[in-house]
């Protein structure tokens, strides 16, 4: 099932973050297709103060697999206008499933995100 799929693609995705060194740069960015959403809402320092829209299941997932590994979702810590941090139109939604995790100890070396 699609269920299924994710769920290995993301269990393949852990395996190789944790075969990274804990002094390896560990960058994993792309169209994450989930909604991490404004609110921490449990997963505390994972992303920053400046999401976009509400969680779904699949941001939850971004979030699980990013504090699992220590990670920070890199374009939510800086502060942008609302229309900067869509990364998808689709009709009238607006969203932003476009994602780049670091290590949270990495995040200072993160400078802007765009």
């Amino acid at each position: 099932t699609n269920e299924e799929e994710k769920d290995r693609l993301y269990d393949d995705v852990s395996d190789e973050i944790g075969q990274a060194g804990l002094d390896e740069f560990v960058v994993l960015l792309g169209d994450l297709n989930g909604h991490v959403g404004a609110d921490a809402d449990g997963y505390e320092g994972v992303p920053g103060r400046w999401g976009y829209g509400i969680r779904n299941e699949e941001g939850r997932r971004v979030l699980e697999l990013a504090d699992s590994h220590s990670m920070v979702v890199g374009n939510t810590w800086f502060t942008r206008e609302p229309a900067r941090l869509i990364t998808s139109r689709s009709g009238e939604h607006r969203l932003m499933i476009d994602y780049i995790l670091v290590r949270a100890k990495n995040r200072k070396c993160v400078r802007n995100v765009k």
